[in-house]
């Protein structure tokens, strides 16, 4: 459950990184053919693999269809 809101006129990546991503304890990557090739979903999923480095965040990928987990995900699947 989210513990914040994005109002109108609110920076959604403001919001997304700073706020979102960065109190996250965990982050689940859905993996499946169409994700992968989206920049915004590799935005989030780089923040996040520097995050599991930096500062312990859990990195939970899934995959939806038969489709080659990203390199940052290899040793979790």
């Amino acid at each position: 459950m989210d513990k914040w809101e994005i109002k109108p006129g609110d920076s959604l990546i403001q919001k997304l990184f700073d706020e979102g991503l960065a109190r996250s304890q965990a982050v689940i990557v859905i993996v499946s053919a169409l994700s992968v090739s989206k920049p915004w979903v590799r935005e989030e999923l780089d923040n996040a693999a520097v995050r599991r480095i930096t500062q312990g965040t859990r990195l939970i990928p899934i995959r939806l269809d038969d489709v080659e987990m990203p390199a940052p995900l290899l040793h979790l699947a």
